[in-house]
């Protein structure tokens, strides 16, 4: 298991691990790429490091929650209960099954294809204009 994005883990991992600390993208891309299930768990804001992995071909277990379920397509991450032992038979059952691996990393590629930072963009701004509207508030200019 690889650690990274910080010099230190908050608990003392009781299983092989090495800590990668902070990558450049180029590395982060790498690792990603030579990875075989990548897991970044979340649960108060989102990341973009799922698109990330997802991008670079690795199959992603992710938390299964409403926002998780709203976000990302089902065939494109295997979803997880967050409590440890749920969460390391989904990675098991992950690393146990190369063709689900397989199917998944294919159908998160078609996913993160579509992305584009304009167009989420274009998004957020017709929602502001969208509830100024609503409200009656305009903007001048």
């Amino acid at each position: 298991v690889m650690f990274f994005g910080a010099k230190k883990i908050p608990v003392a991992a009781q299983f092989p691990h090495e800590i990668l600390g902070v990558l450049k993208p180029r590395d982060l891309a790498s690792l990603y790429r030579k990875s075989t299930v990548g897991c970044v768990f979340s649960a108060t804001n989102y990341s973009l490091v799922p698109l990330e992995m997802m991008a670079c071909g690795l199959p992603v277990v992710e938390f299964d929650g409403e926002n998780t379920r709203e976000t990302f397509p089902e065939a494109c991450v295997t979803f997880s209960s967050p409590s440890p032992l749920a969460i390391s038979k989904t990675v098991e059952g992950l690393l146990l099954d190369e063709q689900k691996r397989a199917s998944q990393s294919s159908h998160a590629a078609k996913f993160v294809e579509k992305l584009s930072w304009q167009v989420s963009c274009k998004k957020i701004e017709q929602l502001i204009l969208s509830q100024l509207d609503a409200n009656n508030l305009y903007l001048e200019g």
